[in-house]
C-alpha cells in the first residue's frame, strides 16, 4: 500500500512538473508574440 501511494505521488510530482513546463513555454510563446506585436508598428 506504501509503494502504491508513493507510485502515485510520482506520478502526480511529474504532471505536476509537465503542466508547469508546458505553462512556462505558452508564456514565453505569448510574450514572443507580443513583442512580435509591439515591435512591428515601431518598425513599419
Amino acid at each position: 500500500m506504501s509503494n502504491n501511494h508513493f507510485c502515485c505521488s510520482g506520478i502526480g510530482d511529474v504532471t505536476l512538473h509537465l503542466n508547469n513546463t508546458f505553462n512556462w513555454s505558452h508564456g514565453l510563446q505569448v510574450n514572443s508574440h507580443n513583442k512580435r506585436r509591439i515591435t512591428i508598428p515601431g518598425i513599419g
